[in-house]
């Protein structure tokens, strides 16, 4: 039986990590450090291979360098926005709808029940 999430993360790499569609900024970085994420991670426990990320690249890139080739004409359809800068620098984030509805509107409207 294998794990749902470890189906789940094998399902995101093959997407982001695709030679043609995958995402501008992991493709790069999969070249530098000499590793393919489709084959050598296959579970959570390898996901270390990849190393840490610097958080500053999602400051400095452009939000695109974060999204799949494959996805980037359905941005239309995204919510884009920017963090808080809570923890520093703020950074645009993009969420499909049932995703910021999961994570803003619905704990609000919760929230304004109560």
């Amino acid at each position: 039986m294998t794990d749902p999430l470890d189906d789940f993360l094998r399902e995101i790499l093959a997407i982001h990590f695709d030679p043609k569609w995958g995402t501008p900024y992991w493709l790069e970085r999969m070249t530098r450090l000499g590793v393919e994420p489709r084959s050598e991670i296959q579970t959570t426990s390898d996901l270390p291979k990849l190393g840490r990320m610097d958080q500053e690249v999602l400051l400095d890139r452009p939000l695109t360098d974060f999204m799949p080739k494959a996805r980037l004409e359905e941005k239309h359809d995204l919510i884009v926005a920017q963090t808080g800068g809570t923890l520093g620098r703020p950074a645009w984030t993009a969420f499909q709808d049932e995703d910021f509805r999961a994570a803003f509107v619905e704990p609000f409207v919760a929230a304004a029940d109560h």
